[in-house]
């Protein structure tokens, strides 16, 4: 929901970049893809949880950053036009590579059983957060200038709150059953966590993830 609601909103407003729409889309376009790039090189190198923390931790910080910057410098100067730019750059950044990361990672965490389900009902909510993010751009600003642009942030906080509770599941097996969602349970704070023991890959329900693990743990001599 939330990666929908400032994805889609901050992607509106991209045309307001530059005085030429066209070139300003453009650029978003160009942004929008690197994101996917330095997406693609960190996930496994890093993991799905502290990339998503950190695109999303990082977005919540920059987009408060508005606020001060459109209040505190002189309107339409050449200063606030800069900044303005950059900030926008950075949020369009942050807010494509959360959203890359998040269909990638929400996969991995729901079991077999129910990953169909669970996908299908997430982006059933996720359309949601999009109506909402474009709709508040028009809508909330007519309240405050910078009440999107807040409420952006603010959501993507408490995003990473729940976040960081989920845990890590790069090179790990997925979870077949909502038992194995049991047996891996919460993690916190926002790290990865430890891997499995012998003991735990033994008990999961033997997938072919779980085969692979096990096959790699013969290899090492450890089975």
């Amino acid at each position: 929901f939330v990666q929908n609601l400032v994805f889609y909103g901050i992607s509106q407003n991209t045309g307001a970049w530059l005085a030429n729409p066209y070139i300003a889309f453009f650029a978003g376009a160009l942004v929008e893809v690197a994101a996917y790039f330095v997406v693609q090189l960190v996930l496994n190198r890093w993991g799905r949880k502290i990339p998503y923390c950190t695109f999303v931790f990082l977005f919540g910080l920059f987009a408060f950053f508005v606020v001060p910057i459109q209040m505190l410098i002189s309107k339409d100067s050449r200063e606030q036009y800069i900044l303005m730019f950059i900030i926008n750059v950075v949020l369009k950044f942050l807010a494509s590579g959360s959203y890359a990361i998040i269909y990638i990672y929400a996969n991995e965490l729901f079991p077999t059983q129910g990953r169909n389900t669970g996908i299908g009902m997430c982006s059933m909510v996720a359309r949601f957060g999009a109506i909402i993010g474009t709709l508040s751009n028009d809508l909330l600003a007519r309240v405050w200038i910078h009440f999107p642009i807040v409420v952006f942030g603010t959501t993507s906080l408490i995003t990473v709150a729940f976040a960081t509770i989920c845990p890590e599941t790069v090179n790990k097996p997925l979870p077949e059953t909502v038992h194995d969602i049991d047996r891996i349970g919460v993690t916190w704070p926002c790290w990865k966590s430890k891997a499995l023991t012998l003991e735990e890959i033994n008990s999961m329900t033997d997938s072919n993830e779980c085969m692979s693990l096990k096959a790699q743990f013969k290899e090492n001599d450890i089975l």
